[in-house]
């Protein structure tokens, strides 16, 4: 008689561990991410391993909507702001000034009698012009479930939409989105295209340092740059640099290059959005997660393949 698989969850997995020995053949781990799990090592041992994919891709794609619309509107630093000086008027007027530190990313403060005069329409930003989305180009390097997702809603926002994968989308597939897409067939040609690079694809051996120094170099002047894949995808030290030197406009992370620490050149810019890597933390995904893996136990428990297996 075939003996039942056994299960256990953890949070890494090598060949360190005494379980990955122990339990050969009925050993099954269930996790979101994998590019941080040795494959290739859980085959040669005919260890079971699944995964619980896209359930929280409307979720991140909210993220990256924020990400993109601070990176226009920087509504942070105007709250940040607006809560130290509660009056309208005087926040806007105090920050109608010019000067902006692009090497440190502070706000300038000096100001020209035009400048302390005029009405404060709330358009600049100490030295930064504050623009919207609506008719910008946005490339997303990446464009499955969750890219298709961010798409839809940038779209929603007026932007132009196209997309870097490895095959191109059929005329069917396109038409099922609902909006119109571009297709770059070399990512260079993306990023040299875009006003805001969103990086959404999964991250491995294949996308690693994907956006490197040589591809960044070819940016749009003051083009924005998103990341929630993984923070191996890009240059990230090099894509600082830029910034620092006023060749690009604005960086907005979830992921990072030395997660979980984040580069301290990252922080306190307001041309910088940070999130703690938390584009699918909801409580909804958390309860969906749970009962996508709990029905894939129930599935190898009752000898089925189970679903969204990986080895």
């Amino acid at each position: 008689m075939m003996s039942k698989p056994k299960v256990l969850f953890i949070g890494d997995l090598d060949e360190s561990l005494p379980q990955f020995h122990q339990f050969k053949e009925n050993y099954e781990p269930l996790v979101i991410g994998y590019d941080a799990y040795d494959t290739e090592a859980l085959k040669s041992k005919n260890i079971q391993f699944f995964n619980t994919p896209s359930l929280g891709a409307d979720h991140v794609a909210d993220l990256v909507l924020w990400h993109v619309l601070e990176s226009f509107r920087r509504f942070s630093s105007f709250q940040k702001e607006t809560q130290n000086l509660p009056h309208t008027v005087k926040v806007r007027s105090d920050l109608q000034s010019h000067g902006y530190d692009q090497k440190h990313g502070k706000l300038g403060t000096e100001q020209t009698q035009w400048e302390r005069e005029s009405y404060p329409f709330g358009h600049i930003l100490g030295g930064q012009v504050i623009e919207g989305p609506s008719g910008r180009n946005v490339g997303l390097v990446g464009f499955g479930n969750i890219g298709q997702k961010i798409g839809k809603r940038l779209n929603a926002l007026g932007m132009k939409i196209s997309y870097h994968t490895r095959n191109e989308l059929s005329s069917d597939d396109v038409d099922k989105l609902g909006f119109g897409v571009q297709f770059y067939k070399k990512i260079d040609d993306l990023v040299s295209q875009n006003d805001v690079v969103i990086i959404c694809c999964p991250g491995n051996k294949s996308t690693l340092n994907l956006l490197n120094k040589d591809i960044l170099d070819k940016a749009k002047p003051n083009s924005k740059f998103i990341n929630v894949g993984r923070g191996f995808i890009i240059d990230e030290d090099h894509l600082i640099t830029k910034l620092e030197k006023g060749e690009i406009g604005f960086i907005g992370l979830d992921v990072f290059t030395g997660e979980p620490v984040i580069n301290p050149r990252l922080l306190n810019r307001p041309d910088v959005s940070l999130t703690p890597h938390i584009g699918s933390s909801t409580k909804d995904v958390f309860d969906n997660t749970a009962i996508f893996s709990l029905q894939n136990i129930v599935d190898s428990l009752q000898g089925k393949e189970g679903r969204s297996r990986i080895v």
